[in-house]
């Protein structure tokens, strides 16, 4: 064994070499396969080795859509044996890997088990506990599947005790039906306690055979590869989306919510392309929408819905006239043909939280609410299918498209989309927050609650015409603006849906009585939790006047005009320019 103590490719100097520290496993990338017994054979040293047995597995890789475990340096695998083969563990076995390969949790399933579909599908437990705050409410979707080939083989001392595992993995990955080969990949594993002999016999593979040390894990190296190929299907939906059971789903891209515009590009063309990027996000949703697979899909297509409607309504004197009451009209209906289905996925998210904080006997009576919703969610989503696969739908959308895309000088014919959209967004931004301190300021602890929402309708209008702008002025000005907003916004928020929420459970409770579907603990739950969410009513409520008063402060007053629209931008205004 003297081969393995005197050999220094586990020491400090060769290890800086080969970009590794023991006891790291260490892959090479030979240009072909091999027979793992002779690689054994030659490198093996004063060890012995095992026969090397072979085995097949199906391993799929799992992220959100808006790659939020990928985006953490994560990802999710399950593996799965081929041909029959029994895993000693389990029918799927799951881990969770960090980008150098380590294992940072696992879990086993039963044979029967279905892939989860939620962060919230899991068992309590380590993989729970990491995945929940970095998934949250997004769904697990494959992003490729990969059909491995794997020999393995051991090398043991003379007393017969592992201290290194060779192994040899090669096969094929699938990415949108797509089949491509995997580079070959020879990992040397040691044991604890054993990094020196695994140092030795990594060193005489490196020597034996020329193959370099790998610096990248393979699974990390197959999503670069197939994002450079734009094969990744995270990217955009353009085909049908498939459950993680099912199969692989092309996803979002979060970089299409931004606005791609200049500070100084006139207000028309501006306008023009940020209508149009609304429009691709509420086309590149709806196939995800359609599937319900993940509830975000409909919330952002809603909020893409919104955003427009919130442009053309504010800043309509920007844009061409031709077709404008069209697509008034056309958002607002697809606004109301979302809505109903979008409530039911709040509702059923925050049964999903609720539940968590409950004991098992507490969330077990709330089962038969969450059929009940489920069975509603049913309803209104196949309303919703029928509608997004309408002629109504595909008529407004080539209308739209047709509009947005048309070289007509309607779109610089007036002094005011001439100007610079930094300056007529930022004027208007202006106009609107003082509106808001006018209205915060009648409100009292009397105040109906109508008054609220309005309030709140006014600051989303506030909030997307800032967001259209944002990205062209300093983060250190509007940071400090948002952040008040968005505290004010939670608050009015959570005042007007606990309050609709609280309705909607005595609704529910009400439907499920005179269908029979509820049985006096589930009732007395669903009262329960009402209560519960009513109290948290009250208590938003007081805050009002606590996070109203920074957001109306001279201080942030003076900010909003030095932000938005200081001197050296402002000018009279000119006919045809309205506050919105």
């Amino acid at each position: 064994m003297t081969d393995e103590k005197t050999s220094d490719f586990s020491g400090p100097k060769t290890a800086d070499r080969a970009g590794l520290t023991p006891p790291v496993t260490v892959e090479f990338a030979p240009d072909r396969p091999m027979d793992l017994n002779q690689i054994a054979d030659r490198t093996r040293g004063a060890l012995r080795h095992d026969p090397a047995t072979r085995s097949r597995k199906l391993v799929r890789l799992l992220d959100t859509p808006d790659q939020r475990l990928d985006r953490a340096g994560l990802r999710l695998e399950v593996k799965s044996p081929l041909n029959g083969a029994r895993s000693k563990t389990g029918a799927l076995h799951l881990e969770l890997r960090d980008r150098s390969g380590q294992d940072r949790a696992s879990l086993d399933l039963p044979a029967k088990a279905p892939l989860p579909r939620f962060a919230d599908d899991l068992p309590d437990g380590p993989l729970l506990e990491l995945l929940h705050p970095i998934v949250e409410m997004r769904a697990l979707l494959i992003w490729a599947t990969l059909h491995l080939e794997e020999a393995r083989t051991a090398l043991r001392d003379r007393d017969g005790k592992i201290r290194v595992r060779l192994y040899q993995v090669s096969g094929e990955t699938e990415i949108n039906g797509v089949r491509s080969p995997i580079p070959v990949r020879i990992r040397v594993e040691p044991l604890k306690g054993y990094a020196t002999n695994a140092g030795a016999v990594a060193e005489r593979i490196a020597r034996e055979f020329g193959w370099v040390v790998c610096h990248e894990d393979l699974m990390v190296g197959l999503r670069r590869i197939g994002m450079a190929a734009e094969a990744v299907p995270l990217i955009g939906i353009t085909t049908k989306p498939r459950l993680a059971s099912d199969g692989p789903l092309e996803a979002l891209d979060t970089a299409d919510t931004e606005p791609k515009v200049k500070s100084e590009t006139p207000a028309g063309p501006a306008m023009r392309t940020l209508l149009g990027q609304l429009l691709e996000t509420i086309e590149s949703r709806r196939a995800g929408v359609i599937a319900d697979v993940d509830s975000e899909f409909l919330h952002e297509f809603r909020v893409a819905v919104r955003r427009s409607r919130a442009a053309i309504q504010q800043l309509g004197d920007t844009l061409p006239e031709a077709a404008l009451d069209r697509m008034r009209e056309g958002y607002r209906w697809l606004g109301a043909a979302t809505g109903p289905t979008r409530d039911l996925d709040v509702h059923m998210l925050a049964l999903k939280a609720h539940s968590r904080s409950l004991s098992p006997k507490q969330a077990s009576a709330l089962v038969p609410l969450g059929s009940h919703l489920a069975d509603c969610k049913t309803r209104a989503h196949k309303a919703l299918i029928r509608d997004l696969k309408s002629e109504r739908y595909e008529t407004f959308i080539s209308r739209c498209r047709t509009f947005l895309e048309a070289e007509a000088p309607g779109w610089s014919e007036t002094e005011i989309k001439r100007r610079p959209i930094s300056t007529v967004v930022g004027k208007r931004v202006v106009k609107i927050y003082r509106k808001t301190v006018r209205q915060g300021a009648r409100i009292g602890p009397e105040t109906e609650a109508e008054a609220l929402h309005d309030l709140r309708k006014q600051l989303k209008k506030l909030r997307y015409l800032i967001e259209f702008i944002k990205n062209l002025l300093p983060k250190t000005d509007t940071r400090p603006l948002l952040q008040k907003l968005k505290m004010l916004q939670q608050v009015l928020g959570d005042v007007q849906d606990l309050e609709i929420q609280t309705e909607a459970l005595h609704r529910f409770g009400r439907e499920m009585a005179e269908a029979g579907k509820a049985d006096p603990d589930t009732l007395m739950a669903i009262g329960a939790w009402a209560e519960d969410l009513d109290r948290k009513r009250a208590e938003a409520r007081a805050r009002f006047a606590e996070v109203f008063a920074p957001f109306a402060e001279r201080a942030t007053a003076q900010a909003f005009r030095a932000t938005f629209a200081p001197k050296s931008r402002s000018h009279a205004p000119q006919d045809g320019e309205t506050a919105g």
